[in-house]
């Protein structure tokens, strides 16, 4: 059972796979590239998919791009479970969110709380490790990015070539991608 204390935000700061006294990060192409990507989804309020093999610094190079947009923009989803479902991601919005009262039980009222409160900020959802989303859970964020027309928020996935395929594999979900990185 989830705790009701909403989570922080995401630690902004990369972080080194090497504790390694004096660590700096170093501008590299593909630091700019990412960086580039992430800049052009938040302006445009759009989805992007940063992609590549696991531990070649996806989310390394996003968390670099991300720090220097303020921390209370950012929804950052993370699940303790693997293969998250549609209800896991509506209730870490919520918390996310920080949405007050006690979380419906149900997914059609939890759903127009949601819809109520994206609009109202310019978000950022950051979808990593997003490889481990079912279909279902990109429709729903295909979904909620749809029907916030008023202020969309702007979505990053983070993931393997996995999450790549299946959204590609959709046209629904892959017209609605405006740029691929492959990291």
């Amino acid at each position: 059972m989830r705790s009701e204390v909403p989570p922080e935000p995401w630690d902004m700061e990369p972080e080194f796979v090497l504790d390694v006294p004096g660590a700096q990060l170093v501008t590299t192409d593909v630091l700019l590239q990412v960086q580039d990507t992430t800049a052009e989804t938040i302006e445009a309020r759009a989805m992007s998919l940063i992609y590549d093999e696991s531990g070649l610094g996806k989310t390394f190079a996003t968390r670099a791009a991300l720090k220097r947009i303020a921390p209370d923009l950012l929804l950052s989803l993370q699940f303790a479970c693997f293969g998250p479902g549609p209800q896991d991601l509506r209730e870490e919005l919520f918390h996310q969110l920080r949405l007050p009262g006690k979380m419906p039980g149900t997914a059609t009222p939890l759903y127009r709380q949601l819809m109520t409160a994206l609009p109202r900020r310019p978000y950022v959802i950051v979808c990593d490790e997003a490889q481990q989303y079912n279909r279902s859970c990109f429709e729903r964020i295909r979904n909620l990015w749809d029907n916030s027309r008023k202020q969309r928020p702007a979505v990053l996935f983070i993931c393997g070539h996995e999450a790549y395929d299946t959204l590609q594999s959709d046209p629904s979900l892959a017209s609605r991608v405006c740029a691929r990185r492959e990291r």
